[in-house]
């Protein structure tokens, strides 16, 4: 009795799996973007990043993250004064989600200049239909 061994890879139970995940991928990956929804601004002024900078973001779950860190909102005022020791002379862009109250985004703000003297309000533009003003002649 002759038997060969037949040593192929079935691939058919892979590719099932790579379809599933590839799938599952591009419902997902829409949803996890910044976390941040921006308020928009018609009347924004672009200007250049500044070289040094400190990134302030808050959440649209109030979750406060300095340059991308977590930090607890007890730990914000102690984090900011740490921040500015490093460069007294960072601007701080503050990114604070569009769905969050006034009052959560000015307490944030009302620590940041109590020791940074720069603070920007990072905005998305909105287009402006009908574009500048019209001249009457």
């Amino acid at each position: 009795m002759n038997t060969v061994v037949k040593a192929d890879i079935n691939v058919t139970p892979l590719v099932d799996v790579v379809l599933v995940l590839l799938i599952i991928f591009m419902l997902v990956t829409p949803l996890i973007h910044d976390g941040v929804r921006l308020p928009a601004t018609a009347h924004a002024i672009v200007r250049e990043p500044p070289k040094e900078k400190v990134m302030l973001t808050l959440d649209g779950d109030r979750t406060l993250r300095i340059d991308g860190k977590i930090v607890a909102p007890a730990d914000l005022a102690v984090r900011l004064v740490e921040a500015h020791a490093k460069s007294p002379s960072a601007i701080v862009a503050v990114k604070a989600d569009a769905r969050l109250p006034y009052g959560a985004v000015k307490s944030a703000l009302v620590l940041v200049h109590a020791g940074f003297d720069r603070v920007g309000l990072i905005t998305r533009p909105v287009a402006v239909s009908g574009g500048g003003p019209r001249d009457s002649g």
